[in-house]
């Protein structure tokens, strides 16, 4: 087998992109065990050389050298990192086992941590996905209780980039309505196609209570 850097190839196939040209492609297997695909030209220019962990190694040494290891938000860091690309992990099935990654943009420690501290970070809170089907980066990540964290599974439906649950709970709480008055109202409606808003869970014509002359 051919191997590039850390990277040994496992497979060699050809894609089309969207200009039509077609572009070899390579499925590899890092020396950490992670598995990807990755340009056959990358590899043989020699752009690639591992599955990102030769990167990310790099910058753990050099940002430990610097002091950042002591920054309160330094192990909320780490544990992204490695539930996305390291397989030892017991998390990583759930993370980078199902092709989520860390933006490039904070494969830099020093961009995660400004991201960190202007976005409300306190060390009682959860880093949490809004989407749980795309990655971490600044645009789909927020800090949030444990509480809120755990309602927001992949078993959970997403609702204006927030799990149900917690879309409800707002609305509820804003017009004095039960959780379960309005999940059964959520589900009523989506059978008919109508849009779950705010206006249709409280005030659509089917809820409110007719009067008799």
């Amino acid at each position: 087998m051919m191997k590039y850097g850390r990277l040994t190839v496992l497979e060699m196939y050809s894609k089309k992109e969207p200009s039509k040209k077609a572009i070899m492609y390579a499925w590899v297997k890092c020396d950490c065990g992670n598995e990807k695909e990755v340009r056959m030209n990358s590899l043989k220019t020699g752009n690639t050389k591992s599955c990102g962990c030769l990167n990310r190694e790099t910058l753990v040494k050099r940002n430990t050298k610097h002091g950042l290891r002591f920054h309160p938000a330094y192990d909320t860091y780490n544990g992204m990192m490695a539930r996305c690309y390291n397989p030892k992990k017991s998390a990583y099935n759930h993370y980078g086992g199902r092709g989520i990654e860390v933006e490039d943009e904070w494969h830099d420690i020093n961009n995660f941590l400004s991201w960190c501290e202007d976005n409300g970070f306190k060390p009682e809170l959860q880093l949490d996905r809004i989407d749980n089907n795309k990655n971490y980066g600044p645009d789909n990540c927020r800090f949030v209780t444990p509480a809120i964290n755990l309602r927001n599974t992949r078993r959970n439906v997403i609702v204006n980039g927030i799990a149900l649950r917690e879309y409800l709970d707002k609305i509820g709480l804003k017009h004095d309505i039960s959780f379960p008055t309005l999940r059964y109202r959520y589900y009523t409606i989506k059978k008919e196609g109508l849009e779950p808003s705010e206006y249709n869970l409280v005030h659509h014509e089917r809820w409110l209570k007719k009067t008799t002359s």
